[in-house]
């Protein structure tokens, strides 16, 4: 994420990447990140707040993506 002039790293989920896709005007942001689970890692949704990542889970699934967040802190994927 680039702030005030810098590149912040949010960190992952415990994988190898992490994506973000959205933020608000509060400095949260959300997006996807592989976590340590599986030969390749698993992709979760996650929120990132206050310099922490919150692993979002899944519906059931593998995978899931938050692509969008709002003033609430609710997002979208």
């Amino acid at each position: 994420m680039w702030t005030q002039g810098k590149l912040r790293d949010l960190g992952t989920l415990g994988g190898k990447y992490s994506v973000a896709y959205g933020i608000n005007a509060l400095g949260h942001a959300c997006g996807s990140s592989l976590t340590r689970d599986g030969l390749y890692g698993f992709e979760h949704a996650f929120i990132w707040t206050n310099g922490r990542i919150l692993d979002l889970g899944t519906l059931g699934g593998n995978y899931s993506s938050a692509r969008g967040i709002n003033q609430s802190d609710q997002v979208v994927g």
